[in-house]
């Protein structure tokens, strides 16, 4: 069963964002003071359903922002939600942010 966000309720989140589509929010989304949002989304890669962590109004000067983000793709603990995709300045959003894929 696919669930998928109505457009008409929803009409900010994209239908697609680069691999991903059938985007649906796992939180209440508050435009106007949020710093994140959290969605579930399909990949068209594996058909396998990720969290994506949104960071709103990110951008990268530096690559050395993105340092701790390769740290933590390395990491492969039980107790900790691996990271597998860092997609910086995505523009399906309208703006510049960070999508997370953990």
């Amino acid at each position: 069963m696919e669930a998928r966000a109505d457009p008409a309720v929803y009409p900010d989140i994209p239908q697609q964002v680069e691999h991903l589509n059938h985007l649906v929010p796992l939180e209440p989304i508050n435009q106007h003071h949020a710093t994140q949002s959290v969605y579930k989304a399909i990949s068209v890669r594996d058909g396998v359903t990720y969290c994506i962590r949104r960071l709103h109004g990110f951008r990268v000067s530096s690559p050395k922002q993105l340092q701790p983000l390769e740290t933590w793709k390395k990491l492969n603990n039980v107790n900790v939600v691996q990271l597998r995709e860092v997609i910086v300045n995505c523009k399906s959003f309208g703006d510049s942010c960070k999508l997370t894929l953990p």
